[in-house]
């Protein structure tokens, strides 16, 4: 009889939680190809492309020891499971397509020479445990800890050659300009993404794909220049206005600037990414960055996701704070093939905006769907909680959801005045938005409490001012859910007041626009998306 997978059980099977979060990254990221079983699902197999030039194959047996599953890999790894294996056994257990297939030979051969062994040592009656001498376990630990080290070593060699190949692959495709990147440019493009998905270089892998993006979207014609049907010539009279020259066609003209700018942006960002990682594997700080930005980068660019743990060693860490929910949002990365949830929440005790996130792949939406974040209205107080590294004004706030770090309650109208008083002049919320877009990594967006005295029109836009009179234009930001309808029919019923915006910049108009999210009015929090 097979034995059942579960998610729960796959986890213990692997080997560290490094293997466990590749195996998750093998199974979002698209790498297991060609995943069977056979009809009574006690053998699984697959294909999952590797650093090798043949892929691995990866194969599970269910059906040879009732204790626990046989787990093979053609890779070389020294760890057992593999993260390959494991791989397979999370996304059966988690409900992926498995097509249904006659076992291979060998692996039918192998579990006759397993069986006929007596199953090996995991069917053998446990002995009784040794008492392990102190000698005995520092040897084991000290194994263990070299180990881990050359696998470290071995992984920063990969990438490191990896960031090389990128740095080449970049001077050649901007050699002929941001004309010469299109749709033809597509498939180089994407065997780079792959190089930077098998080095772990997550950061790298999502600017490609987004380049891959910008390049499908650049092959609209170029704008021409249209002018009248040349007529006979005369002579004019002195009143007679000239001919209108010849003009371009500007919505295909600013469509056409649009691209450019995306592309540009992105090959950029891409260049910084080479840069920056290569200081990273070294250790060393880029001139300019703080520790903390250079921390944050380790998880951006090189993949290693940070663990709560190593937070609070490394000190990004905080205690006893209060924190009102501004504004949640879901939005979509059709690029990524992401789902996100974000919220951003504001400390009521030194008035920066944390931002709380989760985030699925589509094909994972379904299975784990209430892992999301969901809308908080409460005020949640925090006895302690990760604050994540990086100089962004959003810095991620995480904690353990198991630990009963959190508590939540209504909120108080002390705390509601606390709010008010907490929001920004528009020149101080810039001013903390322009040294964020100082990094070139850094995102293009921040949300802030903005403290808005009035609302108008102007010139057709949406426009908020401050008790200082400094001015801020409203509009929309690119692949969100529209607010500016909404705010304006909220600020019209209930008045201005400290308001959530998304301050975002524009990479075509080189301008900083916000995007209104949340209107805080006397008791009532109007919140203006989804």
């Amino acid at each position: 009889m097979a034995i059942e997978l579960t998610v729960a059980l796959v986890e213990s099977l692997a080997p560290t939680a490094d293997a466990l979060s590749d195996a998750r990254s093998i199974v979002r990221g698209g790498k297991l190809s060609k995943p069977q079983k056979t009809s009574d699902a006690s053998l699984l197999w697959g294909l999952v492309k590797g650093s090798a030039k043949e892929p691995y194959k990866p194969s599970i047996d269910l059906g040879a020891n009732p204790e626990r599953p046989v787990m093979r890999c053609t890779c070389p790894s020294r760890i057992h499971p593999c993260k390959h294996a494991v791989a397979v056994m999370l996304a059966f257990a988690e409900g992926k397509s498995f097509a249904e297939g006659e076992a291979p030979k060998d692996l039918l051969e192998k579990r006759e020479k397993y069986v006929a062994r007596g199953g090996g040592e995991a069917t053998k009656p446990a002995a009784a445990p040794k008492e392990e001498t102190p000698e005995k376990r520092a040897a084991r630990e000290a194994k263990a800890e070299a180990t881990k080290k050359a696998a470290s070593a071995k992984k920063t060699v990969m990438q490191a050659e990896a960031l090389d190949v990128l740095e080449k692959f970049l001077l050649d495709l901007v050699s002929t300009g941001l004309g010469g990147i299109s749709s033809k440019s597509v498939k180089a493009i994407e065997e780079q993404a792959r190089r930077m998905n098998d080095a772990d270089l997550r950061g790298a892998h999502g600017l490609l794909k987004h380049l891959i993006d910008a390049a499908q979207s650049s092959d609209e014609p170029t704008p021409k220049k249209t002018a009248k049907k040349a007529a006979p010539k005369r002579k004019k009279s002195a009143a007679e206005p000239a001919e209108p020259e010849p003009t371009e066609d500007r919505g295909a003209a600013d469509a056409l600037a649009q691209r450019h700018a995306r592309l540009a942006l992105t090959v950029t960002r891409l260049w910084v990414a080479v840069r920056k990682g290569r200081k990273v594997l070294d250790g060393k700080l880029e001139e300019g960055d703080t520790q903390s930005e250079a921390d944050a980068q380790v998880e951006s660019l090189l993949g290693r996701a940070w663990k709560l743990p190593e937070l609070q060693e490394r000190g990004y860490w905080v205690k006893d704070r209060t924190l009102i929910e501004l504004a949640h949002e879901k939005s979509d990365d059709p690029v990524l093939d992401m789902l996100v949830h974000k919220g951003y929440l504001l400390d009521l005790g030194d008035g920066a905006v944390h931002m709380e996130w989760t985030g699925l792949p589509y094909i994972a939406v379904r299975q784990a769907a209430a892992s999301l974040r969901q809308a908080r209205s409460n005020v949640l107080s925090l006895s302690e909680a990760a604050l994540y590294p990086g100089d962004v004004v959003n810095r991620r706030v995480r904690w353990d959801e198991k630990s009963g770090a959190l508590t939540e309650r209504p909120r108080s109208e002390a705390e509601l005045a606390t709010l008010r008083a907490l929001a920004k002049p528009f020149d101080a919320a810039v001013k903390l938005f322009r040294e964020q877009l100082k990094n070139p990594l850094s995102p293009l967006e921040a949300v802030l409490l903005l403290d808005v005295k009035a609302v108008g029109r102007a010139g057709g836009s949406l426009v908020i001012e401050d008790g200082a009179g400094a001015r801020m234009v409203l509009r929309d930001a690119p692949s969100t859910f529209a607010t500016i309808d909404n705010a304006e029919h909220a600020f019209g019923a209930f008045g201005a007041g400290p308001t959530a915006v998304r301050l975002w910049f524009d990479a075509t108009d080189r301008l900083i626009y916000g995007q209104p999210l949340a209107l805080f009015a006397g008791d009532r929090h109007v919140r203006f998306g989804l």
